[in-house]
Formats: C-alpha cells, sequence, structure tokens
C-alpha cells in the first residue's frame, strides 16, 4: 500500500515555536515529529490534503506546542474543531490500540528511544512522535516523518527489527518490537454516519458532513435519464452548465425564473379600491358593488385583480351583470339562437 507522506527534514528553516518564540532556533525540522505525524494521520486516515507547516501553525495557534515539544490531545482537538469527522483517544494498553488499528484506525505513537533491552533505540533515540498506520497478523506499519538517509542501518538493532519499504519513511516492524518501544498511543478512528457513533458528533462536524455530501453529489455528471433536456437548458441559457446534480437555492430559482422571462410584468395588477379601477372596467366592477355581489376586504379596499376586472367588464359587455336571466334566456345571450 502507498501512503501519503510527509518529512519533517523538508522544513529545515521553517520555525517551529512558541508564541513567545521557544524554543529559540527551533524549526519543523529539529522539533516538528509530533505536527508531522499528525499530518502524516490525517491525510491517510481523513483525507485532510494538509500539509506540515499547516498542521504546526496550528499547533502554535491552539496552544499545543510547548517549549520542548507537542501536546498532541490538544493538537488533534483543534484538528478536530477544523475538520471534524473522527474521534481520539489516549491509550496506553499496547493491546487495545493495536487492535483498534487493526480495525482500521491510526494512531499517533511516542516512544521514548532510549527504552533499554533488546528493541533499544528502535524507532528513535530519543523522545519521538510516529504515525501508526497499520496492523495486519504481527507486522505494523510505521510513518516517520525524521527519516533521514541511514537512519535504518545506523544501529544493529534497526538493521535487525526494521524492515524498510519502497517509500522513504515507511517502515515495518514486528508488534511486539512495537510494544516494547512505544510509550503511548493517540488512536484517531473515522467517524461513520452510522449507529451510536453519530451521537456523538459536534454540530460543526455534522454540519461539515453535509456540505462534504452536497460538493460530491453537485460534482457528479449530469444523469444519462436528464442529458438532453439538461444540455438544452445550458444551450438556451436557462442554467450555466455547472453542478447537473447539485441542488437548487431559492435564489437560484429565482434567477432560472428571470431567464426565462418569467419575471418581467408577471406580478399581477392589483386595484385596491373602486377610483384605482380603470375607467374600461369601473362600470362593471360598480354594478357588482351596488348589487352586493363584491363587498371587497374592508375600509373601501376592494383588492380585485386586473383578471378578474376583466372578467366582469366582459360579462357586462355582454349584458349579463345587473339583469336576471334564466338558463335559456342567459345561453341565447351569450351564443345566439343555435337553432
Amino acid at each position: 500500500m502507498s501512503y501519503d507522506v510527509a518529512l519533517q527534514t523538508q522544513y529545515p528553516n521553517v520555525a517551529y515555536r512558541t508564541k513567545s518564540g521557544l524554543p529559540k532556533g527551533a524549526t519543523i525540522k529539529s522539533g516538528g515529529c509530533g505536527p508531522s505525524s499528525v499530518r502524516n494521520l490525517g491525510n491517510n486516515l481523513l483525507g485532510w490534503g494538509t500539509t506540515i507547516p499547516a498542521v504546526a501553525q496550528i499547533a502554535v495557534d491552539c496552544g499545543a506546542r510547548y517549549n520542548g515539544g507537542t501536546t498532541i490531545g490538544t493538537l488533534l482537538k483543534a484538528m478536530r474543531e477544523k475538520y471534524g469527522g473522527f474521534t481520539c483517544d489516549y491509550i496506553t494498553s499496547d493491546m487495545d490500540a493495536i487492535t483498534a488499528v487493526k480495525a482500521g484506525a491510526m494512531a499517533v505513537i511516542h516512544t521514548a528511544g532510549a527504552v533499554g533491552g533488546t528493541y533499544n533505540k528502535l524507532l528513535s533515540t530519543s523522545g519521538h512522535f510516529l504515525c501508526l498506520a497499520d496492523v495486519s497478523g504481527t507486522t505494523a506499519t510505521v510513518i516517520d516523518s525524521n527519516a533521514y538517509p541511514g537512519k535504518w542501518s545506523e544501529n544493529s538493532v534497526r538493521k535487525k527489527y526494521i524492515k524498510t519499504t519502497s517509500q522513504t519513511g515507511v517502515v515495518k516492524c514486528s508488534i511486539a518490537a512495537l510494544s516494547a518501544v512505544v510509550d503511548y498511543y493517540y488512536v484517531v478512528k473515522k467517524t461513520q454516519i452510522s449507529g451510536k457513533e453519530v451521537e456523538d458528533m459536534t454540530e460543526a462536524e455534522v454540519r461539515k458532513l453535509i456540505d462534504k455530501s452536497a460538493e460530491e453529489k453537485a460534482a457528479k455528471a449530469v444523469s444519462s435519464w436528464a442529458k438532453e433536456t439538461w444540455e438544452k437548458a445550458v444551450e438556451c441559457g436557462v442554467l450555466d452548465g455547472t453542478a447537473p446534480q447539485g441542488s437548487l437555492s431559492r435564489e437560484q430559482f429565482a434567477a432560472v425564473l428571470d431567464r426565462l422571462g418569467l419575471l418581467d410584468g408577471q406580478v399581477p395588477k392589483v386595484y385596491k379600491t373602486i377610483d384605482d379601477v380603470p375607467d374600461y372596467y369601473k362600470d362593471a366592477v360598480q354594478k357588482m358593488i351596488d348589487c352586493g355581489a363584491i363587498s371587497g376586504t374592508g375600509d373601501g379596499e376592494l383588492n380585485l385583480s386586473a383578471d378578474v376586472c376583466r372578467a366582469l367588464a366582459i360579462l357586462d359587455n355582454a349584458g349579463l351583470l345587473g339583469v336576471e336571466f334564466t338558463g335559456e334566456e342567459t345561453r341565447e345571450k351569450i351564443y345566439g339562437d343555435a337553432t
């Protein structure tokens, strides 16, 4: 399996210090294993698509960076607020952490380096964070952001117990060796949108999932059944040709109606009082008022639409207002003698 790996050694001149500037002269290369390992975990497990300097800056801003190291729990909390979509547990049990990683999680791990015994200085000579990317069978896959040239052959322990891969920074070792050198694990699990796990999500996380789902849907190509209609709509300028499966907001709907010319002069004309009614409708409307057929809405307000006034005028011109006819007489008045 290929991983998205970034190395802290790429940033010898990018500062990584507290807000007060400590440790003096510290850079990502010299002390950025924490944010580097968080970045490698997040990009591979959660698809962040971020960089080591970006995560390092978040560590500084949230206070995770201190004079001497990085508080991973604080940094992961800040990353969760930014990206959402995962849970994080601090675990000291090797078995629990390894079981979680076997099930699909990843972990930021810490080694003291000089641990003594068989695996002394296996992953580092001093305190160091790495990313535990996978556990399969009895083999663990680790991403080391501080994989400088010759690291894995500089002592006999590493030569014997570390297996390098074709990817710089990705190495393998036994879970027995891993358990012997790791002090603690920050186990990160991708949040599933189902069951009880969703209940643990914050509102911001839910909103991000909804937004992400909408973006993914909008990015899809037009469906085969709608292709012809979609092309017609784009060709005549009703739609702009983007996001065929995206949601339609009310403002977008209004824009579509406007492009169709359905908003030009289409607002129904309403006459508030008899004085507002045009003279060519007024006689018909007045007859209806006089006979009590129209009373308006009170205070002299009629609020009659132009369409109603037009209909009344037609009836008046046909002589059907103000005069009582039988059904037969009405038909004759309108249609004439059909015999």
